[in-house]
C-alpha cells in the first residue's frame, strides 16, 4: 500500500457520465477509497451529471465542465459510418475542447480521462500542460478506426489502466497496467433466498441491444425451458425504448414468473434468489455481474471472448460457453452446486474496493514518477 504521508496526488478523473452504470460504480468505489492513499481526487463532469450527486454522498468534489462534442460518435456511438466532414468537425471540436481544458487540468498533477469520449481533448490539454495523462479504457470500439484511434491516444499519453487483458489485446496496448474493478459485495454469509422447484437466471444492467438480452430471452423460450427469468435494469416507463419495451414483452409471455425488475442500487437481494447470473454482451470490458454473482453465491455464464470470461476463468468459479444457446441449455438442464463459503471469502476481498483501490492509486503515483523522472 501507498505511503500515505509522503505529499498528496492531485488529480482529477474525467468523464461525463450522462448515465450512472457499472463504469461509473466503480469510479465511484474507488474514489471513495482516495484519501485513505493520499490522494486528493476531483472528477470533471459535464453540466447536469447524474453522477454529481453521487459524488457528493461520498465527499468528493466535483467541476462542471463544457466537453467537446462529437456528433460523428454521438449518432450511433462509432466512427465507422463518420464521413469526413464529421471526422472534420470532431477534431475542430476537439482541439477546441483541448484549449478550453488547459485551465482546468493545469491545477493538477494527474489527470484521469475516464470516458474514451473525452480522452483526445483531455490528453491534449494535459501535454499542453505537461501534466500526466493515465487513460482508463473500459469501453469498446470494434470499428478499425475506432481501435486506431485508441492505440494512438494511448501512444500520446503517460499511461494506460484497462479492467482486463482481454480488453488491452483487443486495443493491442501490450504496456497496459490490468487493474481490475472494485464490487462492492454482501458482508457476512451468504443467505440464498431460492426457490428449490424452479431454476432462477438472473440477467443484471442495462436493457440495450449490445447486452443482447433479447436473444438470451428467445434463447430459452426456444427451449421451451421451466428455467424462471429475472431481467434487472428496467428503466422508467417513459424512458424505455423500444428494445426494452420488446424485451418486456417476451418476458411478460414466459410462465413460471419471469419478469423484469426496474434497476437497482444493491442488487444483493435479488442476486441471491439466482442460481446462475448470466452474461451475454457483444462487449464486455470487465463484468462486475460476475464478480457480483461469486460474491452472493450464484453461478456465473458467460461467453468466451470477453472480460466476463477472463474473470470466470481467473476465479475459477462459472462457465465459459460459445454460443447463447449452449449457455441456455446448460442452465436448463440442472442447477450447478454454489461457490463455497472459502471461495465467497477470496473473492470478495480480491475485487474489494480496498484492494482495487491501492492497486491503482499505487499504478497512478508509479506512472506519474516515471514520467516526472523523464522530464528531469
Amino acid at each position: 500500500m501507498n505511503d500515505v504521508t509522503t505529499s498528496p496526488l492531485r488529480v482529477l478523473f474525467v468523464t461525463e457520465s450522462r448515465e450512472v452504470w457499472g463504469a461509473e460504480e466503480s469510479l465511484l468505489l474507488i474514489l471513495s477509497e482516495a484519501q485513505k492513499h493520499g490522494i486528493e481526487a476531483e472528477v470533471a463532469l459535464r453540466p447536469g451529471s447524474p453522477l454529481a450527486p453521487r459524488l457528493a454522498e461520498i465527499g468528493v468534489r466535483f467541476i462542471e465542465h463544457r466537453f467537446a462534442s462529437h456528433p460523428a460518435l454521438s449518432r450511433n456511438g462509432s466512427l465507422s459510418s463518420a464521413t469526413k466532414l464529421d471526422l472534420l468537425r470532431d477534431g475542430f471540436s476537439t482541439l477546441f475542447g483541448g484549449l478550453r481544458g488547459v485551465f482546468l487540468v493545469s491545477r493538477f498533477d494527474v489527470v484521469v480521462p475516464f470516458s474514451l469520449w473525452q480522452t483526445p481533448e483531455t490528453v491534449l490539454a494535459s501535454r499542453l500542460t505537461r501534466r500526466t495523462s493515465v487513460i482508463d479504457i473500459h469501453e469498446t470500439f470494434h470499428g478499425v478506426l475506432g481501435k486506431k484511434m485508441v492505440r494512438m491516444l494511448a501512444g500520446l499519453a503517460s499511461g494506460t489502466i484497462s479492467p482486463s487483458k482481454h480488453l488491452a489485446e483487443q486495443y493491442q496496448i501490450a504496456e497496459a497496467r490490468i487493474i481490475p474493478r472494485p464490487v462492492i459485495t454482501p458482508q457476512g454469509a451468504v443467505q440464498p433466498t431460492r426457490n428449490d422447484r424452479v431454476v432462477t437466471l438472473g440477467m443484471f444492467g442495462q436493457i440495450s441491444p449490445h447486452k443482447r438480452v433479447l436473444e438470451l430471452v428467445q434463447a430459452f423460450k426456444a427451449l421451451d425451458s421451466s428455467v424462471r427469468l429475472l431481467i434487472v435494469g428496467g428503466r422508467e416507463r417513459s424512458n424505455r425504448s423500444e428494445y426494452e419495451l420488446e424485451v418486456r414483452n417476451e418476458v411478460e409471455s414466459m410462465a413460471d414468473g419471469s419478469q423484469v425488475v426496474e434497476r437497482q442500487r444493491d442488487i444483493s437481494l435479488t442476486m441471491s434468489q439466482c442460481d446462475f447470473v448470466a452474461n451475454v454482451s457483444e462487449h464486455e470490458a470487465f463484468g462486475r455481474t460476475v464478480v457480483e454473482a461469486i460474491a452472493n453465491g450464484s453461478t456465473p455464464l458467460v461467453l468466451d471472448g470477453t472480460g466476463p470470461a477472463e474473470i470466470v476463468r481467473m476465479t475459477g468459479i462459472g462457465y465459459v460457453f460459445e454460443s447463447i444457446e449452449s449457455l441456455a441449455a446448460h442452465a436448463a438442464s440442472r442447477p450447478t452446486a454454489p461457490p463455497s463459503g472459502p471461495i465467497i471469502n477470496r473473492v470478495r476481498m480480491d475485487f474489494s474496493p480496498e484492494t482495487i483501490a491501492a492497486q491503482y492509486f499505487d499504478n497512478l503515483r508509479a506512472i506519474h514518477k516515471k514520467g516526472h523522472h523523464a522530464k528531469t
